[in-house]
């Protein structure tokens, strides 16, 4: 399945350790794609490196979402991995839009309900929020 990656700042007071992750903080930094080839669905993490990516000013959060059971209702499953970042110096710009979870998704999204049986189609909609520039 796909893997995202998302930032939120731990709020004033808060470590990475004593937060939970409440909240609408989450944006969406990073997402990656399948591809159909050989009659198959492909995803370029698929034995090979972890995916990378520039990350803005804020701590990071990916998550891999397994689709092998996604064309059944609440089948897909979630990986989700944290890791805290310390950002120094100034940035601009606003990031957005923010998210909160589990409520980014629900089991009916379409890419997160989604028939991963042949023949493979390429009209996979990657769950969540737009991708936040910077």
């Amino acid at each position: 399945g796909p893997v995202l990656a998302y930032l939120a700042k731990v709020p004033a007071g808060k470590t990475a350790a004593t937060w939970d992750g409440s909240g609408t903080a989450l944006f969406k930094i990073f997402e990656e794609h399948l591809t159909v080839g050989n009659g198959q669905l492909n995803w370029a993490s698929y034995s090979s490196s972890p995916p990378s990516t520039q990350l803005p000013t804020c701590p990071h959060s990916s998550e891999h979402i397994a689709l092998h059971q996604a064309s059944q209702l609440n089948g897909v499953q979630s990986y989700t991995s944290c890791a805290e970042v310390t950002i120094t110096g100034n940035g601009a710009g606003t990031p957005g839009p923010f998210v909160a979870f589990p409520a980014a998704y629900k089991a009916t999204d379409p890419g997160i309900h989604y028939n991963i049986n042949p023949p493979a189609k390429n009209d996979y909609v990657l769950p969540g929020p737009a991708i936040w520039t910077g």
